[in-house]
Order: structure tokens, then sequence, then C-alpha cells
């Protein structure tokens, strides 16, 4: 067998030789890995960068086929000028709920500038137990001309707690009657609906989370009949606002949007209570306390007649 002299076998080239070829494999493949890596992320970073500059041209091809579109969500920041379920809509994503208005009810004559936020759940408790502490306090006189109502700004908002039975279907009737009072759709004065109705929940408290072994179909029913009667609706107008397909009034969208409103602003139970935007450690035990409590948050304003803490009266009814 003939053999090649010049070449050279590798078993019997010197120890520096050996290094150097070593060092040259290795230094080729760090070459060849970085081109690699260069290639791959120019492919990807341009894909990123035309996606990121172009809108997508099938805005129906969602991912996932049950979940609704960002742009027919409620709770999207309007640029149209266009409403879906009584919050703004449009192309522009938000993930937070934007209202047409307050999402509840508000009242007082905010004399004083001093805005009070309450969540209350209709079959919570800790709320009904609370609602005479602030009804007392809202009537008592902090000054000769005006009682603390007067005085601040009052929102009241719904947060349903599921673990309350049927608590969600009893915070649903609230988007229907937030648009009754808008339409004047109420006998009187259309608005104070929004009241009677969380004192009649209250009142009805005890006999509806009784009703464990009542279905939510059965109890829809049961509920738009006891709230008919008691305000003199048309109660098969209000078992409509239960069918999602026919609500004109889009009451489970709604509530889904009032629910998670209360949640990003870190609502966890009921009540609880915001003054001029800072949640309150601990709801007030007594209307006196409350009083106090808003009385040196008056106070502490700039340049103004203080209240005398403690010398409030309640108005006799």
């Amino acid at each position: 067998m003939m053999t090649n002299n010049n070449k050279t076998n590798f078993t019997t080239i010197s120890p520096d030789q050996q290094t150097n070829h070593y060092y040259y494999w290795i230094r080729l493949c760090s070459i060849v890995a970085t081109l690699s890596c260069v290639a791959v992320f120019a492919v990807l970073y341009s894909g990123t960068s035309s996606s990121r500059s172009r809108s997508p041209t099938n805005t129906n091809n969602n991912y996932y086929n049950n979940i609704i579109p960002i742009n027919e969500q409620p709770g999207v920041v309007a640029a149209t000028t266009t409403t879906v379920g009584g919050v703004a809509t449009t192309a522009t994503k938000n993930s937070i709920p934007i209202f047409g208005s307050y999402p509840g009810w508000t009242q007082g004559g905010n004399l004083a500038n001093i805005e009070v936020e309450i969540f209350i759940d209709y079959l919570c408790s800790d709320s009904k137990n609370a609602y005479p502490i602030v009804k007392d306090a809202l009537e008592t006189l902090v000054d000769e001309d005006y009682t603390l109502l007067d005085g601040i700004q009052l929102r009241i908002s719904n947060f349903p707690l599921d673990f309350h039975v049927h608590s969600w279907q009893v915070g649903q009737l609230l988007p229907y009657f937030l648009d009754r009072c808008q339409e004047r759709e109420y006998p009187g004065n259309p608005c104070s609906i929004l009241n009677e109705y969380m004192e009649f929940c209250f009142e009805q408290q005890k006999t509806v989370l009784s009703l464990t072994d009542m279905s939510k179909n059965d109890f829809v029913v049961y509920w738009s009949q006891q709230v008919g009667t008691k305000f003199g609706l048309d109660s098969s107008k209000i078992l409509a606002v239960y069918d999602l397909g026919s609500d004109v009034h889009n009451t489970e969208r709604k509530t889904r949007a009032i629910w998670k409103y209360g949640a990003a602003k870190g609502v966890f139970g009921t009540p609880l209570a915001y003054v001029n935007g800072v949640q309150l450690d601990t709801f007030p035990t007594t209307s006196t306390e409350l009083v106090d409590l808003l009385t040196e948050v008056h106070n502490s304003q700039w340049n103004v007649s203080k209240w005398e803490t403690g010398a409030a009266t309640t108005i006799d009814n």
C-alpha cells in the first residue's frame, strides 16, 4: 500500500501543534455560532418590528374563540365616541373599564370639596351593619347651615362577593336602576330608588342568603317578583334583565365592569371606604367616628372655617 508521506497523523504531531489545532477549531466554532445568532436575531427582530408597525388585517381571528375581542369588551377608552354596555369603546386597549359616568350613584352637595367613596355588597352583613352608621353621620349638622352630606360628595358602588349566594344576581340590577335614573323612568325622584333598593336588599338579606338550594334560574324569577312588588315595577321587565341575549341594558357586562373597577382600586371586601382617593384601613364603627374623621380632613384644608369636632348634632327626623 502506498502511503502519503505528506499527510500528518494527528497522534504523531507535537504537543504545540495539537494545541494550535484545538484553538483553530474552537475559534472557528465560535465564529460560526456568533454569525448564526446574529442571523437568527436579525430575522426575529425584523419580524417583530414589522408586526409593531402595522395593524392586524383580520380582527376577527381571535386566539381563543370564546374570548370577547377587546374592542367589544366593556371598558375601553373611546376614540370613536361610541359606547357598548355603558362604557367607552375603541381600538385603544385599556385594561380597566372607563365609564361614561361614575359606576355607582353619587349624592351630596360637596360644599367642602371632600369625596367619600364606599363599596358595599347588597348581601354583606357588614355592609348592612355599616349603613345606619353612615346614614346617621350624613344627617349630622357639621355647620349651622348644612349637614355632613351637604359638605361632601358621597359615591357608592357595588362589589358583589360571590361567596354570598345570589349576590351577583342581586347586584345585576344596579346597572338597570342606573339607566332608569338617567332616563327618569321612576315615579317621583327617579334616582331615589338607588338608595331604596340598597335598603330593600339589606332588609331581604337574611331571606335571600337562606335560599341556598334555589337555582339561579329560579332565583331570578323570585327576585324579579319581589323587586317588582316592592317598587311597583313590571316584574317581567326586570326578569328580562337576566336574559343575556335580549337585555338592552347589558347588565351582565356592566356588572362585570363595575366589579373590575372595584378590584382595580384594591377592593377585597365590603364595606370599604375611600376618602379623597385614600383607602381607609378600617371602616368607622360609629357615626361620631366618621364625622370626626371627615372633620379632621376638612380642617386640614387651607384657610377654611373649621367645623367643631364633637360639637355636631344629628337632625331629628
